[in-house]
Order: C-alpha cells, then sequence, then structure tokens
C-alpha cells in the first residue's frame, strides 16, 4: 500500500505527540503500524520504551503480526502490545505481589457471591433475604438503596461512594484468591496513581481512543505524563458507540487539557467506501451538530444505496433473504455480505430465518445461552412434568436448590407449590402466577403458538427495551420459539426443534455475518444489508427516551454500520410501533433519503 499525504504527515513527522484523527477506512492501523516503524528506525525511540494498546485482542494481535512482519522479531519482540486489560494486568502482577497467584473469576454466580458479600456491609441485610430472588437482582437492589441513601457512606470523606464500592468489591475478589476483569483498570489506576510509580514508557500508542471508559483514559494518562512522553491517539469520535460503559467523543476534546502540545493529524480519505456510501454516512452524522466529526472523502466512485419499507418484520426478511440468494448466485462470496441489525432480538429472529431458508449463516446460535435452557425447561416441564426446577426459575424467579429439594415428587405438586406460595409471602405473586400460567396452559384449547403466548404472558417474560440485558434476551428467545410454534402442533416436536437449532454450529467463517450494528464495527463487507431502521427500533426508544445524547450516539451506531460497506447498502423497515420517538416513521431514515436518490 502506496501512503497517501495525509498518512506520511502522520508517519513521518518527529517524535510528538499526536491526535490522530482517522475516519472509516482511512487505514489507521497501517498508519500506527508505520508510525511506530518510523520511530524505531529512525533511533527516536527503543523498542523496550514503546507501549501500543488496543482495545479488542483482535487488534493487538494484527499490530504485533505487522511489526513482526516488517521489523524482525528481535526488535518486535522488545515492543509492548497489549490491550488495555491485559496491560492492567501485567501493571498488577509487576507491582502488586497479591496478584500473582490471583485467577480470573469466570462464573457468573460465583462473580455475585463475592459482589453481595462485598456490598453487604453497606446495606443492614442478609445476603440472599428473599426466596426467588436472583443474586444480581439483588445487587441492583443494594445498589439502588445506596444510591438513595448516601449518608450512610459520609463517614468515607475521601472519595465518591462509586469508588468506596469498587474498592470493597475489588478486595473482597482479592481476598477469594481470584481477579474480576472488569475491576483490573480500577486497581491498575491506583497504583499508578502512587507517587512512586514511573512509568517504564517514553512512547505511547493508543488505538480506538474513543472506546476508553473514564477510568482507562485516567490510566493512559497516569502512564504518560506530558512532559516525560510522547502519546499517540487513534480513533474516529464519529465511531464513539460505546456511552453505556463510559466511552465517549468528548474524549478527543478532553486529552488537550492534558497534552495541549498535541498536534491533530486528520485521516479524511476512505479506501473502502465508495462516493454514495461516503455522501449519506457524511449527511448521517452531520445531524449530531454539537460534535467534532470528521467529513471523510473517498476516490472511489459509484457505488449503490437503496431504502427500502416494509409493512412487517416477515417481509423485511423475506425481502432481504431473496436478496442474498441473487448475490449469492453472481458468485459474490457469502463471507462479503453482512446482516446488520440495531438489537440481539431482531439478529436471533434473523438468524433462525436465513437457516430455514438454507442461507449459510455465521454467528452465535441464539438458544445455547442461558435464557434457551429456561425456555427449554419450561416446554420440558409442560411436556411430561420434568424440568421443574428449570422452568420455575425461569426470569427473575428463583427458588433456592435447598426449598427446591423440600418438594415431595410422589405428592401432588401444585398444592405444594400452593404452599410455597403462603411460606413466602415476598414471592406471592411470582409464584402464584406461574402456577396459574400453568394451570391455563394445560386447560387450553387454544393452538400451541397462542397458549404459549398467552403463558409467557402469565409469567411476566420482560418485553423488548428491557434495562437488563438477561431480561431482553429471555424475550427474544421467547419470541423465537413463538415463531417456530406458529407452524407446529404438539410440544415434542417444538422441543425437538429447539434442540436442533441450539446444537447447531453457526460458527463458518465463510458464511454471511449476521450481528448487531455493534459488534460489525472494525469490520469491512462488501455488500451489507442493514434491517430495523424504524422509530423505537432505531435509534432504541428503551434507551433514549428523548434524550439527545444518546440520541447522537444511536446515529454514530447507524453510522458505524453504513460505512462498513465497500461496494452496495441496502437499508430497510418495518412499519414503526407505536409511542414514536420521531414523528416520521423511518427514524434515521428520514434525515438520508434524499441522499439516496
Amino acid at each position: 500500500m502506496q501512503a497517501s499525504s495525509q498518512q506520511l504527515s502522520v508517519i513521518d513527522a518527529p517524535l510528538e505527540s499526536q491526535r490522530i484523527i482517522a475516519g472509516p477506512g482511512s487505514g489507521k492501523t497501517y498508519v500506527l503500524t508505520e508510525r511506530m516503524i518510523s520511530l524505531l528506525t529512525r533511533n527516536e525511540i527503543l523498542g523496550k520504551q514503546c507501549l501500543g494498546v488496543t482495545f479488542a485482542v483482535e487488534a493487538s494481535l494484527e499490530l504485533k503480526k505487522r511489526l513482526h512482519k516488517r521489523l524482525g522479531s528481535a526488535i518486535a519482540s522488545t515492543i509492548t502490545i497489549k490491550t488495555i486489560h491485559a496491560l492492567s494486568l501485567n501493571i498488577l502482577k509487576n507491582q502488586d505481589p497479591r496478584y500473582k497467584n490471583l485467577v480470573l473469576c469466570q462464573k457468573k454466580k460465583q462473580q455475585l457471591d463475592i459482589v453481595e458479600r462485598a456490598l453487604s456491609p453497606f446495606r443492614n441485610m442478609p445476603l440472599f433475604p428473599k426466596e426467588f430472588r436472583t443474586a444480581d437482582k439483588a445487587l441492583w437492589e443494594m445498589g439502588q438503596y445506596i444510591r438513595m441513601h448516601p449518608d450512610r457512606l459520609m463517614h468515607y470523606n475521601d472519595c465518591s461512594w462509586p469508588s468506596i464500592l469498587t474498592k470493597a468489591m475489588m478486595n473482597m475478589f482479592v481476598r477469594s484468591g481470584f481477579y474480576l476483569f472488569d475491576f483490573l483498570c480500577f486497581d491498575a489506576l491506583q497504583i499508578c496513581s502512587s507517587s512512586s510509580f514511573e512509568s517504564p514508557f517514553s512512547a505511547i500508542f493508543v488505538d480506538e481512543f474513543q472506546d476508553l471508559t473514564p477510568v482507562q483514559f485516567h490510566l493512559i494518562q497516569k502512564l504518560s505524563p506530558s512532559a516525560k512522553t510522547s502519546l499517540t491517539i487513534v480513533g474516529d469520535p464519529n465511531q464513539a458507540i460505546y456511552g453505556w460503559r463510559g466511552g465517549s467523543p468528548e474524549l478527543f476534546q478532553n486529552v488537550l487539557r492534558h497534552h495541549s502540545h498535541m498536534k491533530t493529524y486528520p485521516l479524511t480519505q476512505s479506501f473502502r467506501c465508495p462516493q454514495k456510501i461516503v455522501d449519506i454516512a457524511n449527511h448521517l452524522i452531520s445531524h449530531n451538530k454539537d460534535e467534532e466529526y470528521t467529513h471523510i472523502e473517498t476516490n472511489i466512485s459509484d457505488g449503490i444505496v437503496e431504502i427500502h419499507r416494509y409493512q412487517t418484520f416477515q417481509e423485511e426478511l423475506q425481502a432481504t433473504a431473496t436478496r442474498i440468494q441473487t448475490w449469492l448466485s453472481q458468485d459474490i462470496p457469502s463471507s462479503s455480505i453482512a446482516v446488520l441489525m440495531r438489537t440481539s432480538e431482531h439478529v436471533q429472529q434473523a438468524m433462525i430465518f436465513f437457516h430455514q431458508h438454507n442461507l449459510p449463516v455465521q454467528g452465535e446460535s441464539p438458544l445455547k445461552d442461558k435464557e434457551g435452557n429456561q425456555i427449554l425447561a419450561l416446554l420440558q416441564f409442560l411436556h411430561d412434568g420434568s424440568q421443574l426446577e428449570g422452568a420455575i426459575n425461569i426470569g427473575n424467579r428463583r427458588l433456592r436448590t435447598s426449598t427446591y429439594r423440600q418438594l415431595d415428587r410422589s405428592l401432588p405438586l401444585y398444592p405444594q407449590l400452593q404452599d410455597l406460595v403462603y411460606a413466602y409471602p415476598d414471592s406471592y405473586a411470582s409464584l402464584q402466577a406461574f402456577i396459574n400460567g400453568i394451570k391455563s396452559f394445560n386447560q387450553s384449547s387454544n393452538n400451541l403458538f397462542d397458549s404459549l403466548n398467552t403463558l409467557f404472558s402469565t409469567l411476566s417474560i420482560p418485553q423488548r427495551h428491557s434495562d437488563i440485558p438477561a431480561q431482553d434476551r429471555l424475550f427474544a428467545v421467547s419470541s423465537l420459539v413463538l415463531q417456530l410454534a406458529q407452524n407446529i402442533v404438539e410440544i415434542p416436536a417444538l422441543i425437538n426443534i429447539i434442540q436442533e437449532m441450539k446444537n447447531h454450529d453457526f460458527r463458518n467463517p465463510q458464511s454471511l455475518l449476521v450481528t448487531t450494528l455493534h459488534k460489525s464495527k472494525g469490520r469491512e463487507f462488501s455488500h451489507v444489508c442493514i434491517l430495523g431502521n424504524q422509530n423505537n427500533i432505531f435509534p432504541h426508544f428503551g434507551l433514549t427516551k428523548n434524550d439527545p445524547i444518546a440520541i447522537a450516539e444511536e446515529r454514530r451506531l447507524l453510522y458505524v454500520g453504513i460505512t462498513r460497506t465497500k461496494q452496495e447498502l441496502h437499508l430497510s423497515n418495518h412499519s414503526a410501533p407505536t409511542n414514536e420517538l420521531f414523528s416520521h416513521r423511518d427514524g434515521f431514515l428520514c434525515e438520508v433519503a434524499n441522499i439516496t436518490i
């Protein structure tokens, strides 16, 4: 690849701190690699003084591979290239003797147990005070209580209560012999904030800077004191799509407060997107009025952009499947095709639909996780009375094993469950709903689809746009099961189909990718379909609720999806639901419709 004049201005600059605002497809990984190589070959820095920080493991491996290829292993092996979490763990193991013998805590239940033990001193309550109450629900309740009663923590006057809680949880994990992935950066920041800490690096390069959390941002600041260290940050404010964990386009402005001498270099030429894709992307992102954004350009002509509107999601899926079949008949590789959507619920439904229509699909089976097992247990219980524990624990209903074992399986079940209702009054409504729902299902004369739909409603299967991801996934899986049940008469047949889908391997890299817009970041495809572009779904009403900051991030998310495209882009929607966020059904499509004509 021959470098452009913009790229060369970055690569050939003397040792300095740089703020590289790299638009989509502008070759930022190439520029980052060549910049490091240029400084090393000019002997302006040594390999052991050089640190490269990435956000994802894949980016770290790619950067290492390129450096080894260009510099050789002898020099490249002296350069530290790590993800932000791996870097934090390395700091902790070198600086804190406790971390040398700790292991990663991977089991969610174990994590939640330790978290509750850590937080229990801050609230006068036992670890699990209510029957049928999940650990994450208990944690949420404690967090809400502490947030509303900060006076309980007033005697800790040296820092805010979120830091106190984080330290308490972190210390409990360490005492239990574990470290938690999410706490690594926080703990590393405490060490790097010490007056005795000295950063071993004189040149630091940070990829995807807009994705850093505030804690990670401050960690980079501690590793790169302005007077001593050259700091190069690379990223794109237009692609800041992780606001829920602290990422923000404002980081590109905030860094200048700490490094006022930092020079800004825009990379505006896209080597990926053709002109029509660039036009629609620029027009869309220009609606984020108060943000610094890169107006991208391209020398690639033509490109195809089309907008389609359908009445139902099934029609939208069918039209997309037909479009993909046409592309495959034209010898377009399936691995060059991506179908992107805002929500995992729609992704899961699309994967099932495409699989049923014999399209090669790449992605994770939506029925493999806990929520799939819960629904399967419920169906099995409806069929033959087995799997009661899994069935009764669906959603937020939690029956302890010790209580479950009190049930005598040789005696009628429902009277015993009714006794539990009165024994645990806090869970009365939840458990009574389960009993009533099962009884109504068994007495129903409706078809399987209608009976299951009524049962899911009675059991309060969470609705879409839930604030709790696990509940959102449960709704998505239950929607899939209802979709499968439309043409099935008996439960055993439905169970068999779900088992087949549960065990199906959707991970063939030569298949078309069906995924969320968030997970498409960093990828590129010749042909892209973005489905579900209607208000309430995209922008996501459950998250935005007329919040201009959240709406701006949703707009950046669509920008990310659009700029994955190398040749042909299709944007589609189906009739918008009620409670419209925008006055127009099309959501963001109304902002770009004229550009596609």
